[in-house]
């Protein structure tokens, strides 16, 4: 049964401390969103998740405009897989980093960083950096509940290329680096077992206009390896959600029997 979710936010009972058949209630606007927009009442079934595995399968057993009181119905704790995902996504024109991030967080993905590439024609620089933190906040957010996800990914902040350098040289074994080059020798497939044993790998996608040849060498000295998806060359919106795509069947990610 596919179930709508919701944050189990400050407005209610801390959900880790709620067992099966406890009650507890939701207010502000998660709730104004159940009984608003989703015009759930009493008697529906929904998750209360706290994007952290967590969650709680709740009956709405009372409702107003802006609040619901809920009895647990089930709780589930849903572990992270083995393998996660990171995506390094670089500032692109045209929302093509947005549609990236959001495609990103309903494959899966773990963690998500904006980067400021070299060639990244859109900045965050002044009160921008602060407007799109929020921006991509609210992304992830929106993309973690269309999703059905408990797990809920965490934005890092923005970096620029010396910065994802020294990330990646500190990365060691546990995290490795993927930088998705159309150019690269590597198929993707080849890159996997290069990688295979990392508990985290991060993707790196450039902006339209490519990652600079300068990037490039100062990543791949700082221990990351450069990979091709295909035979095509894919869009700044569409390499970052394929590669994911690609890698969760092969890591296993696509088999698990629970969702995230």
């Amino acid at each position: 049964m596919i179930l709508p979710v919701f944050l189990g936010d400050c407005s209610c009972p801390p959900l880790n401390e709620l067992e099966v058949g406890q009650v507890g209630s939701l207010n502000g606007a998660e709730a104004r969103h159940a009984i608003g927009s989703q015009r759930l009442g009493s008697g529906d079934v929904l998750d209360l998740v706290d994007g952290k595995g967590l969650r709680l399968r709740c009956k709405i057993t009372a409702s107003g405009k802006d609040y619901f009181e809920f009895q647990v119905q089930q709780r589930l704790h849903l572990p992270l897989p083995r393998t996660q995902f990171g995506l390094i996504q670089a500032l692109s024109k045209g929302g093509r980093d947005e549609q990236a991030v959001e495609s990103a967080v309903e494959l899966g993905v773990s963690i998500v960083r904006p980067w400021a590439a070299k060639r990244s024609i859109v900045q965050w620089k002044g009160t921008k950096l602060q407007r799109g933190q929020k921006k991509w906040e609210a992304l992830l957010k929106a993309a973690a509940k269309q999703s059905r996800r408990a797990n809920w990914p965490q934005l890092e902040p923005l970096t620029d290329s010396v910065t994802l350098t020294e990330i990646i040289a500190a990365g060691g074994s546990d995290q490795r680096f993927i930088l998705l080059d159309p150019d690269a020798s590597v198929p993707l497939a080849k890159a996997w077992e290069q990688v295979s044993q990392a508990k985290m790998i991060h993707l790196i996608v450039g902006p339209e206009g490519g990652v600079s040849a300068e990037e490039t060498t100062q990543f791949i000295a700082a221990g990351a390896i450069t990979a091709r998806l295909g035979p095509t060359v894919l869009r700044s919106s569409s390499a970052g959600p394929a590669a994911i795509a690609a890698l969760g069947l092969t890591s296993g990610l696509w088999n698990r029997e629970e969702s995230l």
